[in-house]
């Protein structure tokens, strides 16, 4: 019979950490998974396999599709293989949540959104994709502006009852929402 190896293994807390962060991005359901998606990219880097990779973003319905299919190479994101794992993995979580969820990255506010989203944006779906917020939305840039200022500073913000005028290819359409933004900070704990 085979004796059974067994190691205790002490975390760094960079590792700790990197392993909390992928937790609450809701991509792993346990530490375990973190762990084993790890090991399996140390060893195609080891091995140098030229196997393919998984398609990214999974799921996300339309806009998922449309993430894969853009050339995010003439955007200020830069082509999605360069993106940060931050990145990445907002982008996972914003495309296949149920509840309407747009995402403005970086200092041009890089809007992406999902499927729940695009109804409320109307007629400059999909073009809005991958563009500036302050441009395919310039109605309600004001408050964004103000609003995603304070969220490079790490500041959270949640109004309820806020009213708003979307533009459409119909007209004004009145929306009254409740709105959470929530910065997106970096391993380094940089939004």
């Amino acid at each position: 019979m085979a004796k059974r190896q067994t190691r205790n293994v002490s975390l760094t807390p960079e590792f700790d950490s990197f392993i909390s962060e992928c937790l609450s991005s809701g991509d792993y359901a346990n530490a375990s998974e973190v762990v084993r998606a790890g090991l399996r990219t140390l060893r195609e880097n080891a091995t140098g396999s030229s196997a393919p990779r998984a398609i990214w973003p999974l799921g996300g319905g339309a806009c998922g599709q449309l993430i894969r299919q853009a050339d995010w190479a003439d955007t200020s994101v830069g082509p999605a293989s360069q993106w940060s794992p931050e990145l990445r993995a907002t982008v996972a979580n914003v495309v296949n949540s149920p509840v309407a969820k747009v995402l403005m990255w970086g200092p041009d506010h890089i809007m992406f959104y999902n499927d729940a989203y695009s109804p409320i944006i109307g007629h400059r779906h999909p073009s809005a994709m991958g563009k500036p917020v302050s441009t395919e939305l310039p109605e309600v840039w004001d408050h964004n502006r103000k609003i995603l200022e304070a969220g490079f500073d790490g500041r959270l913000t949640s109004l309820q009852s806020v009213e708003m005028t979307l533009e459409n290819a119909a007209g004004s359409q009145h929306f009254i929402f409740d709105l959470h933004y929530t910065p997106v900070y970096g391993f380094e704990g940089r939004v």
